[in-house]
């Protein structure tokens, strides 16, 4: 299928993969609900990475869920993560991704194996040259162990289809590193809670774990950082309630108790009996209640 150019958007969802109560089949219809709630506000969607436990589903899987998604028609910029712990498997997820109408990929540096700068370069050269379309570069060191390298990224600054980078260290001096070692690609923040700040830096949106709940806040949110103009504490304290679990744990048991999905399962070795305690998060529905209220925002 082509590639179809797309509007750049403000937020990225990372979109969670819902599953049904204990069989651990994909929940169609709560991943459509979440999905649908990015339409209206022209959230970019982001499948299968950390928040969408992309590890722990098989390819056929994840085939699947392209294939529902497909014939959604959603018109909204859909991306896909990239396995990152063989280069095999990443080329050929790559090219197996070319028949769906994807509009690019997230590919973070590599699971465990801490490649220095060289080994990086390498990496996402490869990927780079393969995959055709629109690549964001994804740094969380805390998941892969390694941070993205500034030399490396130096390399990779002019691959065209290179346009941007989610950086999730929570290191503002390494997010200014890597503004200043790539200034053509769009930095983009990877935690909800720390957009004002990405914004100094010139950080272009926001890759969002929240917006699979409230979609129009989280943009609104983004707008006004943008604008240097945001002064609320609802996204540190969001943080607050949601850090209590590994992501996606709390957002799924957030999006279970507004009836978005059916169930808060999650796969091992993950476990959703590592969140005890539901009251924080129903605090934060609460809070992001009287949010929406007070800022006008509409949300579905």
């Amino acid at each position: 299928m082509r590639y179809s150019p797309f509007k750049v958007p403000l937020v990225w969802t990372a979109c969670v993969t819902p599953f049904k109560d204990h069989s651990l089949n994909v929940d169609y219809e709560g991943l459509e609900r979440v999905l649908r709630k990015q339409v209206s506000c022209e959230n970019g969607v982001i499948l299968f990475g950390s928040t969408g436990e992309g590890i722990s589903l098989s390819t056929e899987e994840k085939r699947k869920i392209l294939d529902f998604i497909m014939r959604l028609d959603l018109n909204i910029p859909i991306f896909s993560a990239v396995p990152t712990y063989n280069l095999d498997s990443a080329m050929d997820w790559i090219k197996q991704c070319q028949d769906y109408a994807l509009q690019g990929y997230l590919i973070s540096t590599p699971l465990y194996t801490c490649p220095g700068d060289e080994g990086q370069a390498q990496w996402f050269q490869a990927l780079l040259t393969i995959s055709q379309r629109p690549v964001m570069l994804y740094n969380v060191p805390r998941r892969t162990g390694v941070s993205l390298s500034v030399e490396a990224l130096k390399i990779l600054k002019d691959y065209p289809f290179l346009v941007s980078l989610k950086e999730s260290s929570g290191c503002l001096k390494s997010a200014f590193s890597y503004a200043q070692a790539a200034p053509r690609i769009d930095l983009l923040c990877g935690d909800d809670h720390l957009m004002p700040a990405y914004s100094t830096l010139g950080a272009k949106g926001l890759v969002s774990v929240l917006s699979n709940i409230w979609p129009n806040l989280v943009k609104h949110y983004v707008q006004e950082s943008l604008e240097g103009c945001w002064k609320r504490s609802f996204f540190w304290e969001a943080q607050q309630a949601l850090s209590k679990a590994t992501n996606p744990v709390s957002i799924k048991a957030l999006l279970r108790l507004a009836n978005i999905i059916s169930s808060d399962m999650v796969r091992l070795p993950l476990s959703k009996n590592d969140l005890s305690d539901l009251q924080s998060l129903r605090v934060l529905q609460q809070l992001a209640l009287e949010e929406i209220k007070c800022l006008g925002i509409f949300e579905e």
